[in-house]
């Protein structure tokens, strides 16, 4: 902001915050909302959008990227700066830092993101799919636990029991915006 009270900066990339007459302080959270902007924008090689919606509908990594999954983690670091809110964005630089790491840590050994699960595609051999397991009783009790899906990929044989409609809510919580 300037003495006369005149927002400055790139309409598409400052925080919310920022713009004349927003009234609300600026803070760290504005600088992080920018590098979220700039980061989202030097993956896909497009300028940036006026609000944080795209970033986690029609422009999100997995709808740009559908056959690079590991780009796919980056949903995690816009889903603490591409907010309206700054109370729903990192706190500090630091704390931006560590979980960036985090994710980096991720897509290097190879985890693959929370949707690729959800698509039921096997973490352990990437090739396989994961179906119902029909021995599950077996393996994991009989019953089962109530709610939890129990899965066997068709190619390495690796058994999993699974959360889906936890799995279900984490995305769904990467994909809305404020």
């Amino acid at each position: 902001m300037t003495l006369v009270d005149e927002g400055v900066g790139t309409q598409n990339y400052m925080a919310p915050e920022c713009e004349s007459g927003a009234g609300a302080p600026i803070t760290s959270a504005a600088d992080l909302y920018s590098a979220g902007k700039l980061l989202w924008s030097a993956v896909t090689g497009w300028f940036a959008f006026a609000r944080e919606a795209p970033a986690f509908q029609a422009k999100s990594m997995n709808t740009i990227f559908p056959d690079a999954p590991r780009l796919w983690h980056l949903q995690q670091a816009f889903l603490y700066t591409i907010r309206q809110d700054p109370a729903n964005r990192w706190k500090t630089a630091q704390s931006a830092l560590r979980a960036t790491a985090r994710i980096e840590e991720l897509v290097a050994a190879g985890y693959p993101p929370l949707r690729q699960l959800y698509q039921k595609m096997c973490p352990i051999c990437g090739v396989g799919t994961l179906r119902d397991f029909d021995g599950s009783h077996m393996v994991f009790g009989n019953p089962g636990l109530r709610g939890i899906a129990k899965l066997q990929c068709t190619v390495c044989g690796y058994c999993f029991p699974v959360n889906l409609s936890r799995l279900q809510e984490s995305i769904k919580e990467m994909e809305s915006a404020n």
